[in-house]
């Protein structure tokens, strides 16, 4: 476990401190472009660290600066794993890559690791690896506790795919707290006390505002949808205020009494409110529906809610 831990913390050093080669890649490879000609994210060429995917609000902001100072010296070379089929995923700088493609940019410097070699064909070790390239410097954002746990998480269940017991031993309980010494060995039991067994969580999908308007535009022009105002997407925190308001004040203005509520999970807290761990609904989901359901029978209306994808 030692060598391992030398390993990952010799490498990200060496990736931060920008003394592994650098090549281009091309970044179409990790997006895929809507008839609309929107770059889209494509979660499948990804090696995904942190709970949601990316943060367009963060893209939108570092894209206008950008544009405003010319300035691209904070924009680090992206960290590419090699699988072994030869394919590529993104590891580290999904918002660099982000902000270049939206920039037109069609290639990045790029760091090549090799899945195998460099992380003993290990995803938890690639996750931790990626959590220790999240520095908050530059154009990232500093890995979180979730993001450590989620690390943590795939760890086990790797343990058990072997045939281990998942729980850490004290030997990697250690070595988790060297590798991100502001979580406590007090936290990490506390995470695994949730689950015997592990288990790997996948991020909450995220959606730009472009994607957001045109999900929302399929919506109107769906057969089983006619007749009814669409509203949204809106995310699930904004269920009860912000997305019925606009659904009441959708049928006043369009005079109707159909409505339909669109709704998405940004992150992955509001998946669990979404969702139990078997993924059947929670109870804050049932009374959020029967809350819908009293509305409509009360001013004799139907309200629909549809949740888009969330993983």
């Amino acid at each position: 476990m030692t060598t391992k831990t030398i390993s990952l913390k010799e490498l990200s050093e060496k990736i931060l401190g920008r003394v592994l080669p650098v090549i281009p890649v091309d970044l179409d490879e990790f997006f895929e472009e809507d008839d609309d000609g929107n770059w889209v994210i494509d979660s499948d060429t990804r090696i995904q660290v942190r709970e949601e995917e990316v943060n367009f609000d963060f893209i939108e902001k570092k894209i206008q600066y950008v544009l405003n100072t010319g300035d691209l010296s904070q924009l680090d070379p992206i960290v590419v794993v090699k699988m072994p089929d030869g394919s590529y995923k993104l590891l580290d700088g999904a918002h660099t890559a982000g902000i270049k493609i939206e920039l037109g940019h069609t290639t990045s410097d790029a760091i090549i690791l090799d899945f195998e070699k460099d992380l003993g064909g290990s995803i938890s070790h690639a996750k931790m690896l990626g959590n220790l390239l999240n520095k908050p410097a530059k154009e990232k954002q500093a890995y979180t506790i979730n993001d450590v746990k989620n690390s943590l998480y795939e760890f086990m269940a790797e343990k058990e795919e072997r045939g281990e017991d998942p729980k850490p031993t004290e030997e990697e309980y250690n070595w988790f707290v060297s590798l991100f010494p502001d979580v406590s060995r007090a936290q990490l039991g506390q995470f695994v006390s949730y689950t015997s067994a592990g288990g790997r969580q996948k991020p909450a999908k995220s959606y730009s505002k472009e994607q957001l308007k045109n999900i929302a535009k399929t919506y109107e022009i769906m057969e089983r949808f006619d007749g009814y105002s669409i509203v949204g997407p809106y995310n699930l925190g904004h269920a009860q205020n912000v997305a019925l308001s606009a659904a009441m004040l959708k049928m006043a203005e369009k005079n109707t009494k159909k409505v339909v509520i669109l709704l998405y999970c940004k992150s992955k807290s509001q998946v669990r409110a979404w969702v139990d761990k078997d993924g059947n609904p929670t109870k804050k989901r049932t009374n959020l529906l029967q809350k819908f359901n009293t509305l409509s029978n009360r001013f004799h209306v139907e309200i629909v809610v549809e949740m888009i994808k969330y993983k």
